[in-house]
């Protein structure tokens, strides 16, 4: 496509000069007049009719490039074309049920992801530096919640009722822990009743 862009713009100079400064070519005009005389037609019939065919084979063919209105019809944008992918929440939906079903390290990786939860929202809505609040809930003085507060720190035990709980029904223990972490989290974003 270059090599007719270069044809092309070298006629319009040509074409330009003669219509516009005619005497510019001086002597080069009868010798173009001499030659087109040793030019049969049919010759340059035959040349004009195969440049042609070759341009209409490669627009046809090779030279088609895909625009954004050629994918809009091949694909248009009201079809589903997302590819299947989990929503955003399944990820923390599954270590919830892992977490609650006891398996190996998914209540460790559950209460890490809420311990983060509770630091940023507590050095939110508690207007203090981020190192203030993994104190605050390393300490458990973020929440008035006795076992959302024992969750998420490590030097904090459990309340009786809780452990026991635990030794009784240890899933459903597990499931209202957390529970209760998550709604302590949610009372910090809600501000103070």
């Amino acid at each position: 496509m270059f090599g007719f862009g270069l044809v092309g713009l070298a006629g319009t100079v040509v074409a330009g000069v003669l219509v516009f400064a005619p005497d510019a070519l001086g002597g080069l005009l009868p010798t173009l007049r001499q030659a087109t005389e040793m030019v049969d037609p049919l010759w340059v019939g035959a040349l004009v009719g195969v440049v042609g065919l070759l341009t209409a084979w490669h627009v046809g063919h090779g030279g088609r490039r895909t625009t954004s209105f050629d994918s809009a019809v091949e694909t248009p944008p009201e079809s589903v074309t997302a590819e299947e992918t989990p929503l955003s929440g399944a990820g923390l939906d599954e270590r919830y049920e892992s977490a609650v079903a006891d398996e190996p390290g998914a209540m460790d990786a559950l209460v890490d992801r809420l311990r983060a939860t509770a630091v940023t929202t507590y050095a939110l809505e508690a207007e203090v530096a981020r190192e203030r609040a993994t104190r605050a809930v390393a300490d458990g003085e973020w929440t008035d919640d006795t076992v959302a507060a024992a969750l998420l720190s490590p030097d904090r035990p459990q309340p009786l009722v809780a452990r026991l709980r635990l030794w009784l029904d240890p899933e459903s223990e597990r499931e209202r822990r957390v529970k209760r972490t998550v709604s302590a989290i949610d009372d910090l974003r809600r501000g103070p009743s």
